[in-house]
């Protein structure tokens, strides 16, 4: 056989070999998971789609915590209360007609020392009473029920000073009891003034002297009182 139809052999051959072949289809099987979020993948492409299965509403509520101490109320109780009749004593007043002079006593131990310092005090026409004061015993108590007012309470002494004697507001010399420097304190309101005399060596104490010819125009301290007697 000539070597060109060999090959024509050949070839019909394969031909038929091929076409007689058989033919495998694969499959390719996409795989789709479901969660909160699904993700779709199909052959070389990705596609992604978001899609809460559930929708989550969280609510705080915030509480306010009010917190309320109680403690103790101490009230002092602050008083302006006047002495009674029983804790005040007069403060008289006795007048030397032979110097023109004035003292000033509480007690009887006062009298005692203005005679011994001075012959001629009149006990009887020559005395006056020039208002009243916090007695010396009396004053503890005072300070217990006037408790605001006391702060103002001071302890009136005299002191002789050549012929007149002059007022203190420590206790020294002749104790006339408690006095006060503020107006109204403890019901103190006898505003008590002093005069120089224009004829004798004397200081006068009182309410008002510009009626005496004596002591007219010869106030002192600028016409203030220097303390505060009760009535």
């Amino acid at each position: 056989m000539p070597r060109f139809v060999k090959i024509g052999v050949l070839a019909m051959l394969l031909l038929q070999a091929y076409s007689q072949q058989t033919t495998t289809t694969t499959t390719s099987t996409s795989t789709t998971t479901t969660r909160p979020s699904t993700m779709t993948t199909t052959g070389s492409s990705t596609t992604t789609t978001i899609s809460p299965s559930t929708t989550a509403s969280t609510t705080i509520t915030t509480s306010t915590l009010t917190i309320t101490t109680t403690r103790p109320t101490t009230t002092t109780t602050v008083r302006n209360t006047s002495p009674s009749a029983a804790q005040l004593w007069d403060i008289t007043f006795y007048y030397n007609w032979w110097f023109g002079t004035h003292a000033f006593c509480a007690d009887s131990a006062c009298v005692t020392a203005i005679q011994a310092n001075g012959i001629g005090y009149d006990m009887v026409f020559g005395k006056g009473t020039l208002g009243k004061a916090v007695s010396e015993s009396a004053i503890g108590a005072v300070r217990a029920s006037c408790t605001s007012g006391s702060q103002n309470l001071r302890n009136l002494g005299f002191t002789k000073s050549g012929g007149k004697y002059l007022h203190n507001l420590d206790g020294t010399g002749l104790k006339q009891g408690w006095v006060s420097t503020v107006g109204g304190s403890c019901g103190a309101t006898v505003p008590i003034r002093r005069w120089n005399s224009r004829f004798t060596d004397d200081m006068m104490y009182a309410v008002d002297l510009e009626w005496n010819t004596w002591y007219r125009g010869m106030g002192q301290d600028g016409g203030q009182p220097v303390f505060y007697l009760w009535k």
